[in-house]
């Protein structure tokens, strides 16, 4: 195999390996979510039991106060709340990187002014437990993704030297170490505008006004419980996709910064771009691929991917002086992978796509 080639094959490899793991750490995040929204239902379910023990279903009855003996069971619970947030170490991420306390000090001051309120009625209760819910699992999401994502950079930084070492014979071992506060610096980069955080709590914002929205339409109308709960579902498995998408992204993003910073520590000076040549691939992706960069240059969603959310292209170093030869992997409609010359995805597309497509006409 030639060393063009072998870096190609590589930088699939990681792709594919990164899918693999994704994989795992998304079933055990939908898992926590699942949770989350098992105990939001519930918290809707126990609300219309109330309004139909007392009163009909209705938006107005649940803008009703709540009785003495309920006021005092809501700050029992608020104050439960308050010793959660405060005892674990949600928010961390965010308070170091971002540079501010806001989002925990807010929802430490809303439990605050409603314990010290005696005026508190039937919709604010539900929706302050909701939002408990809800900044709980995002606030688990920032934990082990910061985790995670570090974990990756690490693991794929190692590896390129490895590889280099097994493939070239050449490199030094005496490389630049990785530390910590790097590695969250790069994580804490806004590449997109937004860093992973910001993005997970702006997700967290959009879902608590979003079932605040649907719980007063059905409350307005009247519906049942079921429909209520159906409905709520539906925005929950949205926000578990946006969730999703995050995961998948920012772990593109992550194996194409450990590439830079690797590569450029063995004195790399370009890379290029590789796209996976199947049907999925984006318009962008597919006329970014083949395309030759210089690591000096390299911006993250202009000339080095993730290009758009769930981005699957990736880089690998490239030498001049090794020249543009050898094989690289391509994949079929039902995912079968195989071997072709070096080529651009438009070249490959030409070539195998639509000669199968002229076949079957």
């Amino acid at each position: 195999m030639s060393d063009e080639s072998y870096f190609r094959e590589k930088a699939l490899e990681k792709e594919q390996e990164a899918n693999k793991e994704n994989k795992k750490f998304i079933e055990m995040l939908k898992g926590i979510f699942f949770i989350a929204g098992m105990s939001i239902l519930n918290r809707i379910k126990n609300s219309y039991s109330d309004l139909e023990n007392d009163e009909e279903i209705s938006y107005s009855n649940m803008k009703k106060l709540l009785k003495p003996k309920e006021i005092s069971e809501f700050k029992a619970e608020l104050s439960t709340f308050k010793q959660e947030i405060e005892k674990n170490d949600y928010f961390v991420f965010q308070q170091r990187f971002n540079g501010f306390t806001s989002q925990k000090d807010n929802i430490i001051h809303k439990y605050d002014y409603l314990k010290a309120n005696h005026i508190i009625n039937r919709e604010t209760k539900l929706l302050t437990e909701i939002e408990y819910d809800v900044n709980k699992v995002m606030a688990n999401f920032e934990s082990l993704l910061s985790v995670y994502l570090s974990k990756q950079f690490k693991n794929n930084y190692y590896q390129n030297f490895y590889n280099v070492f097994k493939e070239m014979g050449k490199g030094t071992t005496d490389f630049k170490k990785l530390d910590e506060d790097m590695i969250e610096k790069v994580l804490a980069y806004p590449w997109s505008g937004a860093n992973f955080s910001d993005r997970i709590w702006s997700n967290k914002e959009k879902l608590i006004e979003t079932l605040r929205e649907e719980l007063v339409k059905h409350f307005i109308s009247g519906e049942d419980y079921e429909t209520t709960a159906k409905r709520v579902q539906e925005k929950l498995d949205c926000s578990f996709f946006d969730a999703y998408r995050i995961v998948q992204t920012e772990s593109s993003r992550i194996v194409v910064e450990a590439d830079r910073e690797s590569f450029i520590e063995m004195g790399v000076e370009k890379y290029e771009i590789i796209s996976v040549l199947d049907s999925k691939t984006s318009k962008k992706c597919r006329a970014e691929d083949g395309k030759i960069y210089e690591y000096k240059d390299i911006k993250i969603g202009v000339n080095a991917p993730p290009f758009h959310p769930l981005c699957r292209t990736t880089t690998a170093p490239y030498y001049d002086d090794i020249g543009n030869y050898g094989k690289r992997i391509a994949r079929s409609a039902d995912g079968q992978s195989y071997k072709v010359s070096v080529m651009t995805y438009n070249e490959w597309e030409t070539k195998y796509v639509e000669k199968i497509k002229n076949k079957r006409r």
